[in-house]
């Protein structure tokens, strides 16, 4: 509060993101308004207005045409989720009351289906009013044609829409989808939504992803008309197959509500969806083999975009929320489509590291753009903490000699972290430079500075290192007993013992102030 009032943006902005890793998302807008109004060639301010308001902001990439985040933000506008709303209708039929083979005996578990898809739904971002739930008499031809006329009619911009069907679908007698009041005579059947019928509809609801998912017989009418259409299609078999009831479901849907549940989904590709659901589909001895029509790479069920997804990783710093296979599946499409944020490479290894991952941790950081000095930099910080994890000392030395010749303008505090690494892998003369580096920052310099120097000072040989190691002892109040602890640690980091990454541990312990690690320290000395 007292820095904003000194008309700072850069204060503003950090502000800012605070408030966004919050979602605190209005105050967190007024903060970037007002760096940019007291800035208007902040290019951070602007850069997050421009997702924060993606409507209504004039485009990034007009105003600052070489920063590397101008392509993300262009893709921002057309694929985001924010201020959307997602769609679903979903259908189930049991009664088919013109069909006389039927007639009303008909109890395949669709309706049971159908309502328990629209409370999976809810879970996933689908608010209640904006699932329509159509059962037996009302899942007539007009009725759905009436609620797909009034999703597409509707207001505001739809993010997500799935319609879901569950019932006889496409059999092979039928020229169309079999809905409540389709009329079968002899031969004749009349009354059907044909594949062109229900493609025309779909193509008019203005939503960013649309899917129809068909628990019932699947017709290859439908194939050309996804691929064309740019929507998914995924069947519950393949044409002419039968499709089967597990207990009071069908067994294709049984198998997808599990889906639904997964964390991961809105990263999952209907590719890898499909796959697992034939893999219970099979240990349930069910002949099924469910198909997807259209670009099977894209998630069955999009909420939320991969992009907002990965943004909500790059700003809010917090892991633990975020599962292996959804990280997983983020790092696949960020090999393909994130290349042009290099922060959602960072975000993603930082992930991985956390989960002690270090090769995906690795696989994340190939993404960087060599362009961009910052990122680069801590590109090449993290991937010399994964090669350490790994045990592959020379691989993270290579890092580091990377990271030392990039000429950027780096905080005293990461100046510290790279000293604090290579000290752990013994390359002393790098470690000294760094942590001198970061003693010249006249910016707050903590007093791990001076002991990481004063260590490696003493593993180099260099007579100064008591002086330093002294004047450390003296900053932080280190009692006796805390001076000879910080001795024996150096000692044991100096001849090499145990793994690099319990060497790393060591030195990073080493460096803070023995009133507030007391304890870690003494677990430490145990390794």
């Amino acid at each position: 509060d007292r820095l904003s009032t000194k008309r700072r943006p850069d204060v503003q902005v950090l502000t800012g993101k605070v408030l966004l890793a919050q979602d605190r998302n209005e105050e967190s807008t007024l903060a970037f308004r007002e760096a940019a109004r007291i800035d208007p060639g902040n290019a951070d301010a602007c850069y997050y207005l421009s997702i924060l308001q993606p409507t209504t902001r004039p485009t990034f990439g007009e105003g600052f045409p070489d920063d590397p985040r101008a392509a993300f933000v262009q893709k921002w506008a057309s694929d985001s989720r924010t201020g959307t709303r997602n769609c679903a209708i979903v259908i189930g039929i049991d009664k088919y009351n013109n069909i006389p083979a039927l007639g009303q005996q008909g109890d395949f578990g669709s309706k049971n289906d159908a309502t328990q898809i629209a409370k999976a739904l809810s879970r996933l971002d689908f608010e209640g009013q904006s699932v329509e739930l159509l059962l037996d008499a009302t899942a007539t031809k007009s009725g759905i044609a009436t609620a797909l006329r009034r999703v597409a009619e509707g207001t505001g911009r739809i993010g997500s829409f799935l319609l879901y069907y569950s019932g006889l679908g496409f059999p092979a007698w039928s020229p169309g989808l079999v809905v409540h009041d389709s009329v079968a005579d002899g031969d004749r059947v009349e009354n059907v939504l044909t594949g062109q019928e229900l493609n025309d509809a779909i193509m008019r609801v203005p939503a960013i992803h649309k899917a129809v998912v068909i628990d019932g017989a699947i017709d290859e009418q439908m194939k050309p008309l996804a691929f064309a259409g740019g929507y998914l299609v995924f069947g519950a078999t393949a044409p002419h197959e039968e499709c089967h009831v597990t207990g009071d479901h069908g067994a294709f849907t049984y198998a997808l509500l599990k889906e639904l549940k997964n964390a991961a989904l809105p990263m999952a590709s209907c590719r890898s969806i499909r796959e697992r659901i034939t893999q219970q589909l099979n240990s349930m001895l069910v002949g099924q083999n469910p198909v997807v029509w259209g670009d099977a790479a894209k998630p069955l069920v999009e909420a939320r975009s991969r992009l907002d997804v990965a943004f909500e990783l790059v700003e809010t710093r917090y892991y633990g929320n975020y599962s292996a296979s959804l990280l997983k599946d983020l790092l696949d499409w960020a090999q393909t489509e994130g290349q042009d944020h290099p922060d959602i490479s960072l975000a993603l290894a930082r992930a991985f590291l956390n989960k002690r991952d270090h090769q995906r941790a690795i696989r994340s950081l190939r993404t960087i753009s060599t362009s961009a000095g910052s990122t680069v930099a801590e590109g090449f910080l993290l991937r010399a903490v994964a090669h350490v994890m790994a045990g592959a000392e020379e691989k993270a030395r290579d890092a580091l000699n990377h990271l030392a010749k990039i000429e950027t303008a780096w905080s005293s505090l990461f100046q510290l972290e790279v000293a604090r690494l290579l000290l752990a892998l013994r390359e002393y003369n790098l470690a000294m430079t760094m942590a001198q580096k970061s003693l010249a920052d006249q910016s707050g310099v903590p007093p791990a500075a001076k002991a990481i120097l004063g260590l490696a000072q003493a593993f180099a040989g260099v007579q100064e290192s008591a002086a330093t190691l002294n004047d450390y002892s003296d900053q932080t109040s280190t009692a006796v007993a805390e001076r000879d602890s910080l001795d024996r640690i150096a000692r044991f980091v100096a001849t090499g013992e145990g793994t690099p990454e319990k060497r790393a541990l060591l030195v990073g312990i080493s460096a803070y102030s023995p009133q507030t690690l007391r304890a870690p320290r003494i677990e430490a000395e145990g390794l």
